[in-house]
């Protein structure tokens, strides 16, 4: 935040004071989908997507519009009421999280370079596929060259790597040198240090739904749209239990009064 301003959309979620702070509820700036919603929105009847909901005022990029309120389930529960799930709302953190994971790792051209094999393994690889190229096919490892060529090899073969790994991730070269330092070092974490959800929860591991059909708040009336003026934000308030985050509407852009 930056005067209670989300700055932009956070996957991992935002953690803001809570009362084992010491700071003051109304004055911090790290408090704000606690305070009361301050910019007016009106509930009213759509000509076609039954009831949505309008601002009054015209409401600043990354202001907080509202929170998500309903009766918390299990989803095993949820799974249980079918055909009334019009105003369910996942709490897939983990899910958001993931799938942010993957996309980033594929856009950088990882996924194809099968980040997480060895040395040993792409240098196996390149050496095969060098030898599909000059039409050796599986011959090629039955060759035998000298002790005194191996060196100038793998030299060659890291050199072609190189090479192949730039024409795979020409989308790199738009990233700046602090982007590319986190992204190549998330790649080559082990597993072993990598944070798994099953494990940590262990058989705990539920998720839960937010069911607002019969209790809730002006936020289940905001509409699913093609191009959306509000997102919805994961926050952690009362518990940093990575489960139960606050699902919280921020405005994407400025919208100006009687927008929809």
């Amino acid at each position: 935040y930056s005067y209670r301003i989300l700055l932009g959309k956070t996957i991992t979620g935002v953690f803001e004071c809570n009362d084992n702070c010491g700071c003051q509820q109304k004055r911090c700036f790290n408090r704000v989908v606690q305070q009361p919603i301050r910019y007016p929105i009106q509930i009213y009847k759509t000509a076609q997507s039954g009831w949505g909901v309008r601002a009054l005022c015209d409401i600043p990029a990354g202001a907080f519009i509202a929170n998500y309120v309903g009766a918390l389930l299990t989803d095993s529960i949820a799974d249980a009421l079918q055909g009334e799930d019009e105003y369910f709302a996942d709490l897939d953190l983990n899910d958001a999280v993931e799938n942010e994971k993957a996309t980033t790792l594929e856009k950088c051209g990882y996924l194809d370079m099968g980040i997480g094999s060895s040395d040993e393994e792409d240098e196996a690889a390149m050496s095969k596929k060098d030898a599909d190229d000059d039409g050796l096919g599986s011959d090629m490892s039955s060759s035998s060259s000298s002790e005194e060529e191996e060196p100038k090899m793998k030299k060659v073969r890291r050199k072609h790597k190189e090479l192949q790994n730039e024409e795979l991730n020409p989308r790199r070269k738009k990233l700046n040198a602090a982007e590319l330092e986190k992204i190549d070092a998330a790649a080559a974490v082990g597993d072993d240090t990598v944070f798994k959800w099953a494990d940590y929860f262990g058989e705990n591991n539920t998720l839960f739904v937010v069911d607002a059909k019969k209790k809730g708040n002006v936020g289940r009336f905001l509409n699913h749209s093609c191009d959306p003026n509000v997102q919805v934000q994961h926050v952690f308030v009362d518990t940093h239990d990575l489960r139960l985050p606050w699902s919280s509407f921020f405005a994407i852009r400025n919208i100006k009064a009687g927008e929809v």
